[in-house]
């Protein structure tokens, strides 16, 4: 199945391309890697170099929303991006299909309380509450998930799920909660 990537989310670049890359280790026979293939088709001026590249925390997996159950393990995940509107803009695959590993459910609720325990508070003062498979995450462990799903901190994560989630995490590495 597809997964589609967004480089701009709120006006500032993802690079979530460029760290699910970072996520594989691809060891290949051809001579460009797949971080030479995915800048043949962004612009020059969106183009990390290699020690920005380098830098970048990996992405080691992706938060999606599964009503009718699609995913389980084994199912083969192309992921691509896509620039513009979903369907209406050309898509590029940008790495080899690999096997989703690992499926997680995955709650992340809006807090109408003031305590804070096992909770990430907002500067906005929003609460959130994350689950994984019904365990309730730690502060520290919301931030590990929020920068392992390729966001910057917990801070971006929760902006993206302003208005709670409910879904899968899908893993294409080893790593579970």
């Amino acid at each position: 199945m597809t997964l589609k990537y967004q480089r701009e989310i709120n006006g500032k670049q993802t690079h979530f391309p460029e760290k699910i890359i970072r996520s594989l280790h691809i060891s290949e026979p051809k001579k460009m890697t797949h971080y030479d293939l995915l800048c043949e088709v962004i612009p020059e001026n969106e183009q990390l170099n290699i020690h920005e590249f380098q830098e970048l925390n990996p992405k080691l997996h992706t938060i999606r929303k599964d009503d009718k159950e699609r995913w389980e393990v084994g199912t083969p995940i192309h992921s691509k991006i896509w620039e513009g509107k979903p369907y209406h803009s050309p898509q590029y695959q940008f790495i080899p299909i690999v096997p989703v590993k690992a499926i997680q459910k995955i709650e992340i609720i809006e807090m109408i309380m003031t305590q804070t325990d096992y909770c990430y508070q907002k500067k906005d003062s929003t609460i959130f509450k994350v689950q994984i498979d019904g365990i309730t995450l730690s502060e520290n462990e919301i931030r590990q998930l929020a920068i392992n799903d390729g966001f910057d901190d917990s801070e971006a994560f929760f902006d993206y799920f302003k208005d709670g989630f409910k879904g899968v995490i899908i893993h294409w590495t080893d790593l579970k909660y």
